[in-house]
């Protein structure tokens, strides 16, 4: 948004509201005002923001009610996972829906998707829902934050993406490299997939 404010007309679609510009502003270092963007909460919003979790479901409905619209838009740009809008658009993918039975994918990230019967069915009821096909999808330009996910992409999806790393934003003081500490952070979730026993095994190593 912070990009493209200037020339471009920008349309959210979102069950958002949005009232915590400043908040975003200040975490993501933008200065996007209410004007800058139009907001568009679909009539099932207020509903699905009372429901914690469920991303992938809301994400399709948000498609799905942006479909029905036929609105017609010089560029799409889908923010959340791999995305079918019917038309050529840029998608944004964190993680791509893993399979399990995909040999390829880490075992790691398959347990974080936790991909059992339930999980199968849940996914295939979401893509339903906004008509996703997966040779529409894989014409989308691909983007993602890591090597990694490319790596993930390339795999699970079989198309290939752009990496472009999060812009980080750090007040910083010069210290003499004499005067610093000898120590590192980790930064990130504790959760399975981030490996950090192997972290720290790592930097015992070291």
């Amino acid at each position: 948004i912070e990009a493209f404010k200037e020339k471009y007309n920008i349309i959210l679609f979102t069950c958002d509201t949005y009232r915590k510009l400043a908040m975003l502003n200040g975490f993501c270092g933008t200065h996007i005002l209410p004007e800058d963007i139009t907001i568009i909460n679909p009539p099932f919003s207020f509903l699905l923001r009372k429901i914690p979790g469920l991303g992938l479901l809301k994400y399709h409905l948000l498609v799905s009610y942006f479909k029905s619209l036929n609105n017609d838009f010089d560029i799409l740009f889908g923010m959340y996972k791999e995305i079918d809008f019917g038309r050529v658009a840029i998608q944004y993918i964190h993680v791509p829906e893993l399979n399990k039975n995909d040999e390829r994918v880490s075992q790691s990230s398959v347990k974080y998707y936790q991909n059992s019967f339930m999980g199968s069915v849940y996914k295939k009821t979401c893509y339903l829902i906004s008509g996703f096909q997966s040779q529409r999808m894989k014409k989308n330009v691909t983007i993602v934050d890591s090597g990694w996910a490319k790596n993930m992409v390339e795999k699970t999806l079989g198309i290939k993406s752009w990496v472009i790393y999060p812009p980080v934003t750090a007040v910083t003081r010069l210290i003499p490299f004499d005067k610093k500490e000898n120590g590192f952070v980790y930064l990130g979730r504790i959760t399975p997939p981030k490996e950090i026993e192997k972290i720290i095994n790592i930097v015992s190593e070291v």
